[in-house]
């Protein structure tokens, strides 16, 4: 009971722990939405068209 007297955020130590892990570890995911006949656009650092029929991509990769 003391200790939860010395937290100054919402959540414990150890949960806030697991959010600032989870949450730096989100940065480095895209979004994926879907276009259209097996074409997607991937959001970036830009955003990206993804054929996946012609296996192509505007990334040119």
């Amino acid at each position: 009971m003391a200790m939860s007297l010395e937290w100054s955020d919402v959540l414990t130590p150890k949960a806030q722990k697991v959010i600032d892990q989870r949450r730096d570890k989100s940065r480095f995911l895209h979004t994926v939405t879907w276009a259209h006949d097996g074409m997607y656009e991937i959001n970036a650092d830009k955003i990206y068209v993804v054929n996946l029929a012609t296996h192509t991509c505007s990334c040119r990769v």
